[in-house]
């Protein structure tokens, strides 16, 4: 038997999206409400915190890392501090901010 009969078909488009227009519009109003509005204690996300409301709100499981990139393709950028923090809870590159000047190349 040849290996190419072993090969499992490809499910799905690798390039399309998780999440529709309409579901990250949604998302993105969850965002602005901000953490505070999903039982976070501070003011700022991080991946592992915005996984919940999409859950709960849009219905839908994705990974981190699509997760990431659906912010990304609409602007969002990790914050970057202009200094280092003397106390740091966890790394400021961690946290995802809106961009309005737009997407950009990396």
């Amino acid at each position: 038997m040849s290996v190419s009969a072993w090969k499992c078909p490809a499910r799905g488009s690798p390039g399309r999206p998780k999440l529709s227009e309409a579901l990250f519009t949604v998302l993105e109003q969850e965002l602005n409400n901000g953490p505070v509005a999903h039982g976070r204690p501070d003011q700022t996300w991080i991946l592992e915190q915005i996984k919940p409301p999409i859950g709960r709100r849009l219905h839908k499981s994705i990974t981190l890392s699509a997760i990431a990139q659906a912010l990304r393709r609409h602007s969002w950028r990790r914050q970057v501090p202009a200094r280092r923090a003397l106390e740091r809870d966890r790394p400021a590159s961690d946290l995802p901010v809106h961009d309005p000047r737009g997407p950009q190349s990396q």
